[in-house]
């Protein structure tokens, strides 16, 4: 397609050489073309004209809201999206009948520019003055505004995998950034004419102003490391709780307005249960149901029903309710996942439910503030702590008596090791093992700067394990040494403050509440990278994947868009500065 002002719009079509609209508006400009192949639309001053492919014959015209700068055809369907030269808004027409469907109220801008998620719920809007907004159309809500570039923003585009967002302003400056969390990855100086991803996401394209050629950016999405995208903003924080699926296909997400599921091989947020502020979640052995734990909606049981063919999602039966004798707080799981212990910390009690038989037992735990709790994996021995209590109090499960109660610092949280022989008392400054046959402490593991008590998480074969020795570094070590094999640094700096190994123990799964974002590490992927280097980690290799694979859009990825009669000039753009693991 050709087009630029005072000229005629002309298509050619790539297969037969010849030009396929003849009755273009003179100056058309704007051009956009359905997903499906068969349309493509352009703009002539106030109004959005519609072309069929196959015959090149105008099927539409309708007028919009004002003079058009920018359009973009929906990745699923007839809606396009509509930027304005000037004004307050954007809007999304239909395409079939010229209706707008959507306005979006963004403030005063400038030679605005729209981009689709690929997956069609968001939408980013650019312009002069108003910099990047991200959208929920259908809620017409604001998800996020993009800071750190000039508001003079003249070109926006997403990534095919929707993980990524491109940008160019009129300082002449390309930035990348992490739609998940609103934050910028990169930039380089850059100047272009039009900017777009290929559409199997390889290369990032742009003109130069001026000359007959283009550049073609290799672009390199890191596997390594990811942030999940929340379909209700960035804002969303994440509570310090999370729960994989058996089959490691599902994440559950404790955050203040319920509890988000994600697909995890897809990397897509598919649903969220209205559990209120949930503090804690269990998927119960088989995956037969999901428990959620919150002060206002009580302990409930969500059973899931079969999906059918359709593996991107999870049906939830409306939940089962518990009745407790106080409102519960957070719960804990033994190894097998058929005893739950959960705390109430306004009437500082602790119950211990059988999930079978949803039959209960009161502890009667002498902390008035007990908000954390811990059950051995062989169910023998329970431990409670508080955030605001000093005590850590540790029980015998068999006996119902209280073995020790330890007089501690506040924000002291508690686990066991895997083995149920060690209570590890997590404090600010250390992790503190104990051993509980004689109640000695066997070993402490110091922190860097620890302001609030760290957490630890274990491989499913109990071997390694994951805790934040210093700001934003993970280490991975050796259970019985305390050896480390590995080092986690955060790219963006995010403090963690809840990590969890997946069922699998090849992904590490990582809440940053402070930074309102939730990490995955692929641990496999990262340690087939070192290998080549000769920086493999001193430990034996994973088994091979048994979860199958998606990708981000649930499609099959598209071929390399070819370019021809252009000379092209290649270079290699890191999608994010590489996050550090070092062996």
């Amino acid at each position: 397609m050709k087009v630029g002002d005072r000229q005629q719009c002309l298509v050619w079509s790539l297969d037969r050489g010849d030009v396929l609209l003849r009755v273009a508006p003179e100056g058309a400009s704007a051009p956009t073309f359905s997903a499906d192949s068969r349309f493509v639309a352009l703009a002539s001053w106030e109004e959005v004209c519609l072309f069929e492919l196959a015959t090149g014959r105008e099927l539409k015209r309708w007028k919009t809201a004002g003079r058009v700068h920018s359009l973009q055809f929906h990745p699923t369907d007839s809606r396009i999206a509509v930027g304005y030269k000037e004004g307050p808004r954007a809007s999304v027409y239909d395409a079939t009948n010229g209706r707008e469907i959507t306005r979006l109220e963004v403030g005063e801008g400038w030679r605005m520019v729209v981009s689709w998620h690929p997956e069609g719920r968001h939408l980013a809007v650019g312009s002069t003055a108003l910099g990047i907004q991200i959208w929920d159309v259908e809620a017409q809500r604001r998800l996020a505004r993009l800071e750190g570039q000039t508001h003079e923003v003249d070109f926006v585009t997403y990534h095919p995998s929707g993980k990524w967002l491109a940008s160019w302003s009129w300082d002449g400056v390309m930035c990348l950034w992490d739609p998940a969390t609103g934050r910028q990855a990169m930039q380089i100086p850059l100047l272009v004419e039009n900017l777009q991803f290929s559409l199997d996401g390889h290369w990032l394209g742009h003109f130069w102003p001026g000359e007959d050629q283009a550049q073609l950016l290799e672009f390199v999405s890191p596997q390594e490391y990811s942030t999940l995208r929340n379909n209700s903003g960035i804002n969303r924080i994440p509570q310090d709780a999370c729960a994989t699926s058996p089959d490691d296909r599902f994440l559950a997400v404790a955050m203040g307005d319920g509890v988000h599921i994600w697909n995890l091989p897809a990397d897509r947020e598919v649903g969220l249960l209205p559990a209120g502020h949930a503090e804690a979640v269990f998927f119960e052995p088989g995956g037969k149901a999901l428990w959620t734990c919150a002060a206002g909606t009580g302990l409930q049981r969500w059973a899931i029903q079969p999906a059918g063919t359709n593996e991107l999602e999870l049906i939830f039966a409306a939940p089962e309710r518990i009745d407790l004798p106080f409102a519960p707080l957070r719960l804990a799981s033994d190894g097998t996942g058929r005893t739950l212990a959960i705390v109430g910390q306004s009437d500082g009690q602790v119950m211990v439910l059988d999930v079978a038989t949803k039959s209960t037992r009161l502890l009667p735990v002498h902390d008035s503030k007990p908000e954390f709790v811990a059950l051995s994996a062989d169910a023998k021995w329970l431990a409670t702590s508080g955030w605001h209590s000093d005590r850590v109090q540790l029980w015998n499960m068999e006996s119902g008596k209280l073995v020790r109660d330890w007089i501690v610092a506040l924000k002291t949280k508690v686990a066991f090791t895997p083995d149920s022989r060690e209570l590890i008392v997590e404090r600010s400054g250390e992790f503190q093992f104990v051993k509980i046959e004689t109640l000695e402490t066997t070993r402490s593991l110091r922190r860097e700067i620890g302001l609030y008590p760290g957490t630890v998480a274990f491989s499913p074969d109990g071997k390694l394990m994951a805790m934040e020795m210093s700001p934003a570094v993970i280490h991975i070590k050796e259970v019985s040494t305390g050896r480390t094999v590995a080092q986690l640094e955060d790219p963006f700096g995010d403090r963690s403050n809840l990590i969890s190994f997946t069922h699998e123990g090849t992904k590490l799964i990582v809440l940053s509440t402070y930074a309102s974002a939730i990490h995955v590490w692929d641990l496999r992927a990262i340690r087939s990278r070192l290998k080549p280097l000769g920086l493999d980690w001193d430990w034996p290799g994973f088994s091979e994947p048994t979860v199958k694979t998606a990708t981000s859009n649930g499609r099959e990825p598209m071929g390399a868009l070819a370019v021809g009669s252009v000379a092209a000039a290649t270079k290699r753009l890191s999608a994010t500065n590489s996050p550090a693991a070092r062996p």
